[in-house]
């Protein structure tokens, strides 16, 4: 189910499938982390709020939709390595995807602190 907010922001809640755990805003060109859930796959795998994520297994995203989309063909338990950019860096993360509704946390929330 996909629940449109102000301000363009979009929740995509899935019943089913991978999650990451994280949030962003629907910007064309830049997949950015805006906040990332405390005690999630994109946590347990060192991502951080503004960080910029290019690439999942190897394959390009240009935008937080096409990010999720890219989420979506997995399945919980999988594990991929992302591509990401912190300010001048190029890292590579390994993330396992948690499962959607496996947990009674909210999503996160914008400007959220992530772990440093």
């Amino acid at each position: 189910m996909r629940k449109q907010l102000p301000e363009t922001i979009t929740i995509d809640v899935r019943s089913s499938g991978a999650k990451l755990g994280i949030s962003g805003k629907p910007v064309q060109g830049v997949a950015q982390v805006d906040a990332v859930l405390p005690g999630s796959a994109a946590d347990r795998g060192g991502l951080q709020p503004q960080d910029v994520i290019t690439h999942v297994a190897g394959e390009p995203v240009d935008s937080f939709e096409s990010l999720t989309k890219r989420i979506a063909t997995y399945q919980p338990g999988d594990t991929v390595e992302l591509t990401i950019k912190r300010k001048d860096l190029a890292l590579t993360k390994k993330v396992t995807f948690d499962r959607w509704g496996a947990s009674a946390q909210t999503p996160p929330t914008l400007g959220g602190k992530g772990r440093k």
